[in-house]
């Protein structure tokens, strides 16, 4: 079913011209994305273009740096930066319709890539570890003050003691 999202996200330019007309009706503050590579696609990370609100990007798992994140045992897993050979290396098999399905969503993140880079104003990913990973598989700057565009900042879904 994943992977049928992210066929839908490829051409899914029925949301990304609803997202565009919603924009314009309510001139939005602050436009938080998540699910962009399941179900948004590039085309509403594009449309954003016209609006000044600020952008945020949420990353909720390893979805966006390693092809099957519900198969990671440990971090060192993923493999950085962001190339077509290190997604393969990182599927572990040799399986012809896995490596499909690998390349079809190597594809996918490579097309919103730029997207991200260009639109979101503030990644947020859900642990310190991780803003590492975003930062070397996108080449975004990390959190390094409060002018600089393309921050990653740790936001984390639970309280650690």
């Amino acid at each position: 079913m994943k992977y049928v999202g992210m066929f839908i996200a490829l051409c899914n330019d029925r949301q990304a011209w609803r997202l565009f007309f919603t924009i314009r009706k309510f001139k939005p503050d602050l436009i938080r994305y998540h699910s962009v590579l399941r179900y948004l696609g590039r085309e509403s990370l594009w449309v954003s273009r016209y609006s000044n609100a600020k952008k945020r990007m949420m990353y909720h798992d390893f979805g966006y740096v390693h092809p099957f994140p519900h198969a990671l045992t440990h971090v060192h897993q993923i493999k950085t930066p962001f190339a077509l050979r290190h997604f393969l290396q990182s599927a572990n098999t040799r399986n012809p319709l896995k490596l499909l399905a690998v390349l079809f969503k190597y594809c996918s993140i490579a097309l919103i890539k730029n997207q991200l880079k260009k639109r979101i104003d503030l990644h947020l990913v859900p642990s310190e570890f991780m803003v590492d990973i975003i930062h070397k598989s996108y080449h975004i700057s990390p959190d390094h003050g409060p002018a600089e565009l393309g921050k990653i900042q740790a936001f984390p879904h639970f309280v650690q003691e």
